[in-house]
């Protein structure tokens, strides 16, 4: 079994473009940065790689947002 490794504290130094197309929602509060998900892709990662991780992205991302008090309080909030 594959596994996809999720780093909470990505140490990966960002791309200057990258920061400044992201500085927006850094800039929003630490709850919209803790609601956000980054990902490295590099010369090391292959396409199956990057397949898998669009194949089992949906079933995280799910799991996540069932267990974000921030995610359940944005939800109620658009919905009312």
């Amino acid at each position: 079994m594959r596994t996809v490794y999720l780093d909470n504290n990505a140490t990966t130094p960002m791309l200057p473009e990258a920061f400044e197309a992201m500085r927006p929602y850094f800039a929003a509060g630490n709850e919209r940065a803790r609601c956000s998900l980054r990902f490295s892709i590099g010369k090391q990662n292959s396409a199956e790689d990057i397949d898998y991780l669009l194949e089992v992205l949906p079933g995280i991302v799910q799991r996540l947002r069932d267990t974000s008090p921030i995610y359940k309080r944005t939800v109620s909030m658009v919905q009312s």
